[in-house]
């Protein structure tokens, strides 16, 4: 009687059998996940960006400078600041250091989708002469919309370090 009982309870292992290597195969898969999520976070916010220094305010370094002229992504800038600010139209007035944050992260979250034809070509094909990605170069534009924003408001680019 007790071999029936234990190839009973074999033959019950047997069948969760499938449903154990199911969840050792997600749990692979959220493993694999959470690791493409981290590279990520780190290629956008850890790793020194290659045309901005990071310090507080975030500035443009000199290869930033070079191509924010080359780009004219002052002009960039000014012709899609009215869709930055719609965001918040309704909110209240932003810290300096909000303005910067959502400046950049309209710029490398948005603002593609919003570019011209001819504008979205003329950053690509920027990134490619100098060896950077995309995100590059709309970082430099955040930098730019941080700048109007700020001015319009009439604060100063100091005020960035006063997160209150």
């Amino acid at each position: 009687m007790g071999t029936w009982y234990l190839s009973k309870w074999k033959s019950k292992l047997d069948d969760l059998e499938p449903a154990r290597t199911g969840f050792a195969t997600l749990s692979e898969k959220v493993d694999h996940l959470v690791s493409r999520v981290d590279d990520i976070w780190k290629k956008l916010v850890d790793f020194p960006s290659e045309v901005l220094n990071r310090n507080s305010p975030i500035s443009l370094n000199p290869l930033g400078e070079k191509i924010s002229e080359k780009i004219d992504a002052k002009a960039i800038a000014s012709s899609h600041i009215h869709e930055l600010k719609e965001q918040r139209a309704n909110m209240d007035r932003p810290s300096a250091y909000e303005i910067q944050t959502e400046s950049t992260d309209f710029a490398i979250n948005r603002l593609i989708n919003l570019l011209s034809k001819e504008e979205k070509n003329l950053l690509e094909n920027e990134a490619f002469e100098q060896g950077l990605d995309i995100i590059s170069i709309l970082q430099i534009i955040g930098v730019e919309l941080r700048n109007i924003w700020l001015k319009d408001v009439g604060m100063d680019i100091s005020q960035v370090d006063d997160k209150s």
